[in-house]
């Protein structure tokens, strides 16, 4: 089911990208560094967040354990999913893996804007990077290896804004609602700020996305980002569900 809902074009990029000498190599050579610093970011949460567990917060486990069960939580039989908050205000979260956890962090913000819905995306959002194995191909620590030419460069971020949509899936899959994925979207570009202030306008919103292709490249080059453009995102839930 989960293929299915992969986006294709990330998968055919992430294996031609997991096979390349070039990349296996600085894989196998920096294998400690980057298990080191997937340890600082599982250390850092239990210093500086607050873990949500059944207990500390049944209402935040509930959504993630809907969640898993959206997804198949057979996906998970090898995981320990782990939940911390952070006190960030700004509307984000993250995903990494430590041994046979996956640990997601979300900002105080994302409870304090988003609705049940809104944080089922943003946290289905997160499992996806996990169970499509994104963090097996680190392309922002790659990408400033002075070994890597820059047109691996641009495929490895080219990669990493596909990995974005193939996430978005596994979020739209759990919130079930495509409203709520656009508007979970929506509220990360405007800071939480909504209804009644601002309405999704896709047509309005996918304006931006042209008005920016008439810009020169070479003044506001976008090749090195790791995130599609917001309104890209919220036109590929459409075209998707």
């Amino acid at each position: 089911m989960l293929e299915g809902i992969r986006f294709l074009p990330e998968k055919e990029l992430f294996d031609a990208l997991k096979s390349d000498r070039h990349i296996k190599d600085y894989l196998k050579k920096n294998e400690h560094s980057i298990f080191t610093s997937s340890t600082h970011v599982y250390v850092d949460n239990l210093r500086q967040s607050f873990e949500l567990t059944n207990k500390s917060s049944p209402y935040i486990s509930n959504l993630l354990n809907q969640c898993i069960h959206s997804i198949g939580s057979e996906h998970f039989k090898k995981y320990d999913v782990r939940l911390f908050l952070n006190s960030d205000q700004t509307l984000n979260a993250a995903c990494s893996k430590y041994k046979n956890s996956i640990v997601i962090s979300l900002n105080a913000g994302c409870i304090k804007s988003l609705s049940d819905d809104e944080l089922k995306f943003v946290i289905g959002h997160e499992l996806g990077h996990a169970i499509f194995d994104h963090h097996d191909l680190p392309a922002y620590g790659i990408c400033n290896n002075r070994g890597i030419s820059p047109s691996k460069t641009i495929k490895l971020m080219d990669w990493s804004r596909r990995a974005e949509i193939s996430a978005d899936r596994v979020g739209l899959l759990c919130t079930k609602d495509k409203f709520s994925a656009k508007s979970a979207l929506v509220k990360l570009s405007t800071g939480g700020i909504f209804d009644p202030f601002i309405q999704i306008d896709e047509e309005s919103f996918l304006q931006q996305l042209e008005l920016s292709k008439e810009i020169d490249p070479n003044d506001c080059d976008l090749s090195y980002s790791t995130h599609p453009l917001s309104p890209l995102r919220v036109s590929a839930i459409s075209l998707f569900s």
